[in-house]
């Protein structure tokens, strides 16, 4: 598979992962025992971490070839570049955007179970998972393009 291609298939998939994490820790909220909870969220949170070291070993082995330093030049004086900090501050931007969402929703639940909705927490999750994988979404097409730029000399 091209990198370009690879870069953009593995972003739209971490853009996926993220909605859906979202609306799985949402979701979590529904069940009343806090120990479950927690483990629940603990759960998620290394799943999505081991899909997302996945999704770099993936990239890594498909692109071993390309970043290889060149047999002529000493390994410290190959630069590479490193996006995945950019990475990391986009998707750290974005979670501190939706913060204050998260601060003015917080009673939103309780006036949806108070109308007779069972799964308040779900049904919120969906529109909260849909949305952060827009944010996300950006953040990973950035993160793409840098990718297969680091690959061009």
């Amino acid at each position: 598979m091209e990198p370009l291609t690879l870069a953009r298939t593995l972003s739209v998939v971490n853009t996926a992962l993220a909605g859906a994490g979202v609306l799985a820790a949402q979701a979590v909220f529904d069940d009343p025992r806090r120990l479950r909870r927690t483990a629940t969220w603990g759960g998620l949170g290394l799943a999505l971490g081991a899909a997302l070291t996945a999704s770099d070993a993936v990239w890594s082995r498909a692109t071993r070839a390309r970043t290889a330093p060149p047999a002529d030049d000493p390994a410290d004086e190959v630069v590479l570049a490193a996006p995945e900090s950019g990475l990391l501050l986009g998707h750290l931007g974005v979670a501190a955007a939706t913060t204050p969402l998260w601060l003015v929703g917080r009673r939103v639940p309780a006036r949806l179970r108070a109308r007779g909705v069972q799964r308040p927490n779900l049904l919120l999750g969906v529109p909260l998972g849909l949305g952060y994988a827009a944010l996300v979404a950006g953040v990973e097409r950035t993160y793409a393009r840098e990718r297969t730029a680091a690959l061009t000399p």
